[in-house]
């Protein structure tokens, strides 16, 4: 074996025991549906919100320094509802002034923050067997352009400015819940560990 190809084959296989944030999408997602929605941030929430306020069973949120007032307010609601719903919060950044998480307490809701950098690479939500996940525009168009997307055709020029986000929601997909679901409790369990 050349020495490149015994690298390219040990950069492989580490990468797969390296990157637990990748998974690998049940084929095929029969009756599944799936939508990508590129807006402000004030959009993604409404989207969220609106996924939250459908919840049967239970609610998963890893999320940033803060959450909107209306996805706090829809989480509220659905822990009001009986809804299990659980919060884990990046705080290795300075909070903002309005987090969600003051809210959150008082109704009832356990929230843990994750202080450790980088442990939340991407916020997202798991709602009985659909989820949400959110990535800046801006690094979904160059991940399509590494992957020899082109990206200038899915993206408008304007998509690509700060702020941006693309939010991705799969619904009735169990398998891939299943593995978000796992992710969250690892986090929960991260986080509740460094209180």
């Amino acid at each position: 074996m050349r020495p490149h190809a015994r690298l390219a084959a040990a950069f492989s296989a580490a990468s797969a025991f390296v990157a637990p944030a990748a998974f690998a999408l049940p084929a095929p997602f029969v009756g599944a549906s799936a939508s990508a929605y590129f807006s402000d941030d004030a959009v993604s929430a409404d989207l969220a919100a609106e996924l939250v306020r459908g919840a049967r069973q239970r609610v998963l949120v890893a999320g940033y320094a803060s959450l909107s007032p209306k996805l706090a307010a829809a989480l509220c609601d659905a822990r009001r509802r009986g809804v299990a719903v659980r919060v884990v919060l990046d705080r290795s950044a300075p909070a903002l002034r309005y987090s969600g998480a003051a809210l959150l307490a008082e109704t009832g809701v356990e929230v843990v923050f994750a202080r450790r950098a980088g442990l939340i690479r991407a916020p997202f939500l798991v709602v009985d067997d659909a989820v949400a996940t959110e990535v800046a525009a801006r690094r979904a168009g160059l991940a399509r352009a590494a992957s020899g997307v082109d990206a200038a055709a899915l993206l408008p020029r304007a998509d690509m400015r700060p702020g941006v986000h693309e939010l991705n929601v799969f619904h009735d997909v169990p398998r891939l819940a299943q593995a978000y679901a796992q992710t969250f409790w690892r986090l929960y369990r991260v986080a509740a560990a460094e209180r």
